[in-house]
Formats: structure tokens, C-alpha cells, sequence
């Protein structure tokens, strides 16, 4: 009986100092960002809804962090990790991005790569995008993520993001919508710059991967020719895994990519089931000018990379 009294007074104390946030939340709307839809939204449930939210999340945070001293001593900070930090800044943003679920209903994963922010090199030599000035590029590309993306929206971008100081990324970082992942690329100097805002990023690895609507994505900078996965199929005979990649651009060694995607899905092997089969290769390359400078979902890039092969 104790512990059910306890529970509810720390859901009324959370209630009390969470109100006036929660209040601010639910009479403000929420940022519409590139959806246009949202500015007519009206809110779907009220602040008391909210307020039990916020203060149920609060609750858990803390009988996490209890359990870490007693079940994870010498390693509390570790445990704390994983529950979440429960100052009310963290859970301010957890609760926030829920508030922001409710309003814009599912989110959606993009991939991109190649962007190259602040390269001028990239506009009049190796890719030739054929903008006038590295700024105006800056703003298209700025402007098409954002007319995709929304606030809510998860992108993975698949290395050479920015070739910038550390406070021009992290300007560019502010300005670009969604939640942000990066699979690190060979000209993503910034990220060892201790002046880069890191946070802005989920987080920030060399490989991955991820589970994409029942598929397996396979994610990394450079492109992997034997990638794991590679030769499962559904029961449809439709492929399981992707390997999605940058790193070549547009360029000759692209073509001898696509050239070497023919000669494997033109041979012919015995599967483990002891039946002949075509060899499954599914890499698509992700490159910004692929698809104008727009994050695509995993089933977009598999549509336009059919298109550009032809």
C-alpha cells in the first residue's frame, strides 16, 4: 500500500511542476515546418493528457535511475545512460517529440548522401551541379531537404555531409529539418572538431544496420560488393536486404559498379535449398543529384535507382 501511495504522490508532484510547460505546449502550435497540413491542426487530446504523460515518463526515468545504484553499482553512470538523464531538459525533449508524434502521426525514414555542404570543388569540378555560387547551392539543397523532411521525419545521411568549419555546420545543422543520423564519410572532418555540436545527431557511426518495413538496410559510406544479408529473399522471391552507399558520386567507378550488379545478378548458382538461382545484388547508390538534392525513403531510392539504371 505504501508503494501505491508513493506512486501517486510523485505523479502529483511531476503533475505540479510539469503544468506550466505542458499548458504552453497545448495552447502553442507546433512548428509546421514543411507540412502544411499541421498549421490547421487543432490538438488531439487536452492538458490533462498531457500532464499525465509527462509526468509518467518523469516516474519511470526515476525508478530507472534507482535501480542503477542498487543493481549497477560502480557503473551507475553507464545505467544512467540508458534510462535517460532526468533533468527536465531531457525529458522536456522526449515528451516534446511525442507531443510532435501526436500531431504529425507516423514519421518517416529518408536516406541521402554526398551532400557536400561548404565543397566548393564539387559544384564546378567533380560533379559539376552547375549553381552559380557555393551559396546558392547551399540554399537549394537547404530548400529541398526541408520541403521534404519534417520535424519529426528520421534522415540517415550516408557520409560527406559538410566540408565546413565547425560554426558554419553547425548554422547548416539548425536550418535542416528532422531528426539526424550520419554514417561517417572520409571528407566529414567536422565531427573530430570539438567546437562541432554533435548533438544534433542521434548518433554517429562508420557502418550499420537497421530494419526498414520487414527489410534489412545495409548502411555505410563506402560501397560493400559482399555485403551481409545479400543473398536472402522473402518468401516472393523479393529481396530482404539493401546495401545503400555514396562515396563515388556519379562517376566511372559507379558505372563499374552497375556493371558488376549485372554480372552477378546474371549468374546462376545452387541455394543452401539445393535449387538454382539468379545471385541477389541490391546497392543503390544514394547520391544527392540522384534525386535532386532530396532525402528518399528506402522504397524511393529502390524505384529511382531502376529509373537511372533504365
Amino acid at each position: 500500500m505504501g508503494k501505491v501511495l508513493e506512486c501517486f504522490l510523485n505523479y502529483f508532484v511531476y503533475i505540479w511542476r510539469s503544468s506550466q510547460v505542458v499548458r504552453q505546449w497545448s495552447a502553442t502550435p507546433v512548428p509546421t515546418g514543411s507540412n502544411p497540413v499541421c498549421a490547421s491542426q487543432k490538438p488531439r487530446f487536452s492538458g490533462v493528457f498531457c500532464y499525465f504523460l509527462f509526468s509518467s515518463l518523469s516516474f519511470r526515468l526515476r525508478q530507472c535511475r534507482q535501480r542503477c545504484k542498487y543493481s549497477y553499482k560502480g557503473r551507475e553512470n553507464e545505467c544512467y545512460t540508458l534510462c535517460g538523464n532526468v533533468s527536465g531538459g531531457r525529458i522536456e525533449k522526449k515528451v516534446k517529440s511525442l507531443i510532435h508524434y501526436y500531431y504529425r502521426g507516423d514519421s518517416l525514414r529518408y536516406y541521402i548522401a554526398d551532400l557536400h555542404f561548404f565543397h566548393a570543388a564539387m559544384n564546378v569540378n567533380m560533379d559539376c551541379r552547375g549553381f552559380g555560387s557555393v551559396e546558392e547551392m547551399h540554399e537549394y539543397m537547404i530548400e529541398k531537404w526541408n520541403g521534404k523532411v519534417r520535424h519529426n521525419d528520421d534522415v540517415i545521411i550516408i557520409g560527406d555531409l559538410s566540408w565546413g568549419k565547425a560554426e558554419e555546420t553547425n548554422a547548416l545543422l539548425k536550418r535542416l529539418n528532422g531528426r539526424l543520423y550520419l554514417i561517417s564519410g572520409n571528407h566529414d572532418y567536422f565531427i573530430t572538431n570539438k567546437k562541432t555540436d554533435i548533438r544534433r545527431f542521434q548518433w554517429i557511426k562508420p557502418y550499420v544496420e537497421l530494419s526498414d518495413n520487414k527489410r534489412k538496410v545495409v548502411l555505410c559510406h563506402y560501397p560493400i560488393m559482399c555485403y551481409n544479408g545479400q543473398y536472402r529473399l522473402d518468401k516472393n522471391g523479393n529481396p530482404k536486404t539493401y546495401m545503400l552507399y555514396g562515396h563515388v558520386h556519379d562517376t566511372i567507378d559507379q558505372r563499374l559498379i552497375d556493371r558488376y550488379q549485372e554480372i552477378v545478378r546474371g549468374t546462376i548458382t545452387r541455394n543452401m535449398q539445393g535449387e538454382m538461382q539468379q545471385i541477389p545484388c541490391n546497392m543503390i547508390n544514394c547520391f544527392c543529384m540522384y534525386s535532386d538534392y532530396v532525402p528518399l525513403t528506402l522504397d524511393e531510392w529502390i524505384e529511382a535507382d531502376k529509373k537511372r539504371r533504365g
